[in-house]
């Protein structure tokens, strides 16, 4: 998990790994790809609108997509080698 300083999921109880407390339901966002809970309020960048809610994904996630496959699977289509 690469995660930056200021962005850490819930932990396993459902307590914020920043600001330690238990936040509502409300409060939290769930990453469409990990289902990992994030504290809203501690997020660094939130999302804009409703719709962006529903697509979001966490700080690992979306980190993932921007990089691409791992070289294992580019060498695997041929790509990199």
């Amino acid at each position: 998990m690469a995660h930056d300083s200021s962005d850490l999921p819930c932990d396993g109880d459902g307590h914020c790994m920043i600001c330690k407390i238990k936040p509502p339901e409300e409060e939290t966002l769930t990453c469409k790809t990990c289902v990992t809970p994030w504290h809203l309020n501690c997020l660094s960048s939130r999302p804009e609108t409703l719709a962006r809610v529903a697509q979001w994904e966490c700080p690992d996630c979306s980190s993932l997509v921007s990089s691409g496959p791992p070289p294992a699977v580019r060498r695997w289509r041929g790509v990199g080698i």
